[in-house]
């Protein structure tokens, strides 16, 4: 199951914020916890690997990657439509259309349809799913050498706030943030099989780098 349905998703994310976020992007380049999220990323990318970013919206991420030779290609996935035309813009500008397939849809539902990737990021995008643990096995199958994800501190004040924005948007529809037990997450991460090989603990988000636990040596 979606966390919503896709036109929702659409009204809510894209559109104006496509706009702001693409003017800020080609003035700032890229800000806090997605320039962490591209740093962890790019500690494990090379000029040959591939890159798949879920959520990954205007696709700001993907673009720092390949313009620094930490992937050679990317597939992104989002529900939303309304990132659209501004990132066709974005990667017409820097000559990297033929590098990135952007695909409309729910890596949950799609997982058998996605490429496994040796980068995989989901910056911001667990906050989004109810059920995280869907999630969390899509990421693990996905991810070939390391997978970076973006997700709320779990903190009191993190859930009060989120709480706010929960019934701001109950004014909009059914869509609603989460914030997940940390440890919860980690440890089905765990189970699937991915250690975690850094983590930065920002004021209200949590940027982790996972990767395939290495076989112990006997």
């Amino acid at each position: 199951m979606s966390c919503c349905h896709a036109d929702e998703y659409s009204s809510l994310f894209g559109g104006g914020e496509a706009t702001v976020r693409s003017w800020v992007f080609r003035r700032l380049g890229l800000h806090g916890s997605a320039r962490r999220a591209a740093a962890l990323a790019a500690d494990a990318g090379d000029p040959r690997a591939t890159l798949l970013e879920v959520g990954g919206g205007l696709g700001e991420i993907q673009i720092r990657l390949l313009e620094d030779d930490r992937a050679a290609t990317s597939t992104n996935v989002d529900l939303s439509t309304g990132w659209e035309r501004r990132a066709d813009e974005l990667l017409d500008e820097r000559g990297l259309s033929d590098r990135v397939d952007r695909r409309i849809g729910d890596v949950v539902d799609d997982v058998d349809d996605l490429p496994t990737a040796d980068l995989v990021v989901g910056h911001r995008v667990l906050c989004c799913y109810p059920h995280w643990e869907r999630m969390v096995d899509a990421f693990a199958a996905l991810t070939r050498r390391r997978l970076v994800v973006t997700l709320p501190v779990d903190r009191r004040r993190t859930r009060a706030f989120m709480a706010v924005a929960n019934r701001l948007l109950a004014r909009r529809g059914d869509f609603r943030t989460h914030v997940h037990p940390v440890d919860a997450v980690l440890d089905r991460f765990a189970d699937r099989g991915l250690e975690v090989v850094g983590d930065d603990v920002g004021l209200a988000w949590r940027t982790i780098a996972l990767e395939p636990a290495r076989p112990t040596e006997v």
